[in-house]
């Protein structure tokens, strides 16, 4: 009886080809018997899925939760950001190369201003060139910055699909929230939060998704986050979440990396509609 009940689960869930896949996994890392049960159907990787899901070397996995960044996955910031590094270095009379965008999109505000102090010596302090970044961009994120295209379309789909949308990004409340109010972003995330929100957790380490994953009530491989950095969307990934890389002309140098180990990769949110 047993033996049956697993047969007909087995002919239900396994196509031939997820088959002769996980034969391969079995024979490159001698997974054990017990090991492939707790994979591929205790953990549900391998189950009768509905959309929305996402699949990577054959696993498929139900999302239930999808978290986003904000600056260059969901608000267009990025270009607003990249004139502000630029004007800084400029009113302190400091020459930079061609690599500055480059070198700086990644690391965000205060690493900006940690990079400004360690790669050319500005004066300020850290603080200061944060405080003098928030003071500069307040105005564009409260007035002119918008939302990536479809973003609100995406959202308003896997909702319906039954599925929860939240914002996590490094940008304070100060400046990040009447964007995300005015672009109609609030009305439809269900949190709208900010690594200030988490103890100032960083978003390139893994605990911060576990706790977003608790406070969501889920399991981490319920949870997908939503990109253009790599080394956040590297860190969701060593903690379970899926990783769905969206592309942004700021970070576009790292397309290649993380289409090496993201669940998907995306050009536009219309893909996913």
């Amino acid at each position: 009886m047993f033996f049956k009940y697993f047969s007909k689960k087995i002919a239900m869930i396994l196509s031939f080809y997820d088959f002769l896949k996980i034969v391969s996994y079995i024979v490159l890392t001698k997974a054990s018997a017990c090991d492939i049960i707790h994979k591929y159907f205790i953990k549900g990787t391998y189950i009768n899925l509905r959309e929305p899901t996402f699949c990577r070397a054959g696993s498929k996995r139900m999302i239930k939760h999808y978290i986003f960044d904000s600056d260059g996955t969901l608000a267009d910031s990025m270009p607003y950001l990249g004139q502000a590094v630029k004007t800084y270095l400029d009113e302190q009379s400091i020459s930079y190369g061609d690599d500055l965008i480059e070198k700086t999109m990644p690391l965000r505000l205060y690493g900006i201003a940690k990079y400004f102090i360690e790669r050319y010596g500005a004066k300020a302090t850290a603080d200061e060139i944060y405080e003098w970044f928030l003071k500069k961009l307040c105005p564009e994120y409260d007035e002119k910055i918008p939302s990536k295209p479809h973003a609100l379309a995406f959202i308003a789909k896997f909702r319906s699909d039954g599925a929860t949308c939240d914002m996590l990004t490094a940008s304070p409340h100060s400046i990040i929230d009447k964007c995300a109010e005015r672009n109609g972003l609030k009305a439809v995330l269900s949190h709208c939060w900010t690594v200030e929100d988490f103890g100032n957790l960083k978003k390139n380490g893994t605990q911060i998704y576990f706790e977003v994953a608790r406070r969501l009530g889920a399991n981490p491989e319920e949870c997908a986050l939503l990109d253009d950095n790599i080394e956040a969307l590297s860190a969701a990934k060593n903690a379970g979440f899926a990783a769905i890389g969206v592309y942004d002309e700021f970070s576009k140098n790292s397309e290649e990396k993380i289409r090496a180990f993201a669940d998907k990769y995306i050009y536009d949110f219309a893909e996913l509609i």
